[in-house]
């Protein structure tokens, strides 16, 4: 493994920014099965029912967007990673006017974007598998770095190195590779994942 990272693919709400989205009031809202992650459920809906599912879930995606905030260690983290040469991207299940909002209040950039209006929702590897394609690299040479077990299941079903940032220690069915309790933590695991070249 030593050598062979060259990009780092981040999840954005609960990793890049501070969760502000109540899933289970949002569910609530719309009226969607509990049992079902709320895309996939919006996802089978009838097409008035999903119309105004997608609408009520727009306005607490770009509400939240306007009133994010970063975690802890994420700018002094992404300039770590920009000063190891590395490149980036962001897999969100999240749509693209939300994402815009944010890099634009906090100033950031990244090599790649996929939402869910142009790649398949985590779990589903479709996002990281475009990332690394628009990134030129091979996805085993990425690193997913997310807050949910969605974005560990994405990363390995893709065949990147999986990073589970949980500032409190959470359990998931699928283990990532490694685990961060705070975004300062991962600069060092990526100069390990690079070994000798990074002094």
């Amino acid at each position: 493994m030593s050598g062979a990272i060259q990009a780092v693919v981040f999840d954005m709400d609960g990793t890049i920014t501070a969760p502000l989205l109540d899933f289970p009031k949002i569910k609530a809202e719309i009226g969607s099965p509990s049992d079902l992650p709320l895309l996939e459920a919006i996802a089978v809906m009838p097409d008035p029912e999903r119309a105004r599912a997608e609408g009520i879930l727009l306005r607490h995606e770009l509400a939240a967007a306007r009133d994010s905030t970063l975690n802890p260690g994420v700018r002094e983290a992404l300039a770590a990673v920009a000063a190891m040469g590395l490149k980036t991207a962001v897999v969100t299940r999240n749509c693209l006017d939300s994402v815009d909002i944010v890099f634009a209040k906090h100033g950031l950039r990244f090599d790649a974007v996929l939402t869910r209006e142009n790649s398949l929702p985590k779990p589903d590897p479709d996002g990281v598998l475009i990332a690394a394609w628009r990134l030129s690299v091979p996805p085993s040479a990425c690193v997913m770095v997310g807050d949910y077990e969605f974005d560990i299941q994405a990363g390995g079903a893709a065949g990147a190195v999986t990073v589970l940032y949980a500032p409190v220690p959470r359990q998931f069915t699928t283990v990532p590779d490694f685990e961060i309790r705070s975004m300062a933590e991962l600069p060092a695991l990526l100069k390990a994942l690079l070994g000798p070249r990074v002094l």
